[in-house]
């Protein structure tokens, strides 16, 4: 594609998330950047939202999507922060199971917090799962190297893993870690599930990561990226289309046509999948490979959605009120995660079985989160391999990792360095 060497290069991406907001950051140092996001607002699941409680002086930021970060399995984030000057403070990560109908409750901050049921020292089903959970722990790295090809539920179902492990723990866990239901849980691959708990740290009772948070809400660092002078955004633009002429990309939105030099989708695959199934290419079929799930997040004070002992609330709570209700429903204690200075208890629940109450919820929100199998795997792969200069259509997205801010962040930093020869400024 041929430019004119006065001209800056022109870039359109489409979504306003971490991928696209890192790849846009990258690319203004040397292109004009049009950022298209068809929300109210900018950042995605970097969504800080300001509230004023009732008997609370202060406004509170709280951030409702994306949360916490460590350096150990965040590096490429850690560094992008510092270079901006965004202050960060110490986070906790501790985690709690309430299983109501069954009236079973339990901390993993310490002996303390998982015993704090009395009856859980003497109960056989709960001392299966401390048992299981002691087996999994140590044995289970050195599965991977035998067990290909399958997904986490098949691996337990051949090493007899208990259900009450699996359903006590487990499930609940990595339910509320991908934000997914049991059923899709279940179906994730069994190695890559090894590797991310491992990797995280999850699989040792010690030594685990010093989580963090970004002092203010995330939408710090976004406020930051947009001083940039040659990134635009353009809200409530949802793009519908797009078609290719010999010199450049015809973008088509809700609102307007426009022509640019390379094109970056940096929304979720479905979207991806839907604009390029109305522009008839063929990529598409990879796209409708990886699924998403749609999540509702309430942001309240209805302490009614943390455990009843309030001895183990602990900063992420999977709650569920029946034993057939399977799918996630996670409360985020944040007073516990981001500091905020007040006793009122401030929740991000997502997807309650009843709605909190209404005077105590302050918004209401949308999001979508991939579902992980083996088939996601394959269709990562073949995305990946779809980005070159050869069409000047890229493809970034936490959805081509492990769904979390650390891969949205690289995914979108890897599409500016091709488009560019501009690199990231620091070394991981």
């Amino acid at each position: 594609m041929q430019l004119f060497s006065m001209r800056k290069i022109s870039v359109a991406i489409v979504g306003s998330g971490i991928s696209g907001l890192s790849c846009g950051w990258l690319l203004s140092k040397n292109c004009d950047v049009t950022i298209f996001e068809k929300n109210d607002y900018i950042g995605g699941h970097s969504n800080t939202v300001s509230i004023n409680p009732k008997n609370c002086k202060d406004i509170l930021s709280v951030d409702t999507g994306f949360i916490v970060f460590n350096k150990l399995n965040y590096p490429n984030l850690v560094r992008f922060l510092e270079h901006l000057n965004i202050k960060t403070y110490n986070s906790d990560m501790s985690f709690s199971v309430s299983l109501k109908q069954l009236g079973i409750e339990y901390g993993g901050q310490n002996i303390k917090t998982i015993f704090a049921q009395k009856k859980n020292i003497t109960d056989p089903k709960f001392l299966l799962m401390l048992k299981d959970i002691l087996r999994f722990f140590l044995f289970v790295r050195s599965d991977i190297n035998i067990y290909f090809d399958i997904s986490i539920d098949d691996y337990l179902n051949q090493k007899k893993y208990s259900e009450v492990f699996r359903n006590f723990f487990l499930y609940p866990m990595a339910s509320s870690i991908w934000s997914t239901s049991y059923r899709d849980i279940k179906d994730y691959p069994f190695v890559k599930f090894v590797e991310f708990f491992d990797n995280h740290g999850l699989l040792n009772f010690f030594s685990r990561p010093q989580w963090k948070t970004v002092s203010g809400g995330s939408k710090e660092y976004i406020n930051k990226i947009l001083e940039q002078k040659r990134i635009s955004t353009l809200l409530g633009e949802e793009v519908l289309s797009f078609s290719k002429t010999k010199n450049s990309l015809i973008v088509k939105t809700n609102k307007r046509v426009k022509s640019f030099d390379h094109l970056v989708f940096a929304n979720h695959s479905d979207q991806v999948y839907k604009i390029l199934n109305l522009s008839n290419m063929k990529e598409k079929k990879f796209f409708k490979m990886i699924n998403f799930q749609k999540n509702i997040a309430y942001l309240h004070s209805d302490k009614n959605f943390l455990p009843n002992f309030k001895k183990i609330w602990s900063s992420w709570n999977y709650i569920r009120e029946k034993e057939s209700n399977k799918g996630i429903m996670l409360s985020y204690w944040m007073n516990n995660l981001q500091d905020l200075k007040t006793n009122i208890p401030i929740i991000v629940t997502l997807n309650p079985h009843k709605e909190p109450r209404r005077e105590l919820t302050y918004k209401k929100i949308k999001y979508s989160h991939p579902v992980f199998n083996l088939e996601t795997i394959e269709a990562q792969k073949k995305i990946s391999k779809l980005n070159s200069k050869k069409e000047n259509i890229w493809y970034c997205g936490a959805y081509l990792g492990n769904g979390f801010h650390e891969d949205g962040l690289v995914s979108g930093l890897k599409v500016a360095e091709k488009i560019s020869n501009e690199r990231r400024p620091w070394k991981t």
